[in-house]
């Protein structure tokens, strides 16, 4: 796949259900419903088949996946109380001063 998400192996392009060729930009557009099983049969089946001939969008996948699940890792961090008590009299301040 070239950085425009064009087929660049040359395995032959299967067929979408309807007759339409599933392309690398095809499969990038259902990474995250696949990610997530929430593919229909056929186009899991197609999406699947598009991954065992193109090595760039089986690439992708483990790189997007991996991404996916590091940023879910990321913990979120606790505002410090001396921070809060100074946002809410910041705010409480602007408010009771009537400014927006």
């Amino acid at each position: 796949m070239d950085p425009r998400g064009e087929r660049t192996s040359d395995a032959p392009v299967r067929k979408v259900t309807g007759g339409e060729t599933l392309t690398c930009r095809d499969v990038i557009g259902f990474l995250l419903d696949y990610l997530e099983e929430a593919l229909d049969p056929d186009t899991l089946a197609e999406f699947e088949r598009h991954l065992q001939d193109c090595p760039a969008c089986r690439a992708y996948l483990r790189t997007y996946d991996r991404s996916r699940r590091l940023v879910g890792e990321v913990g979120r961090v606790e505002m410090p109380q001396e921070l809060k008590d100074r946002l809410r009299d910041l705010l409480l301040g602007r408010l009771s001063a009537g400014q927006p």
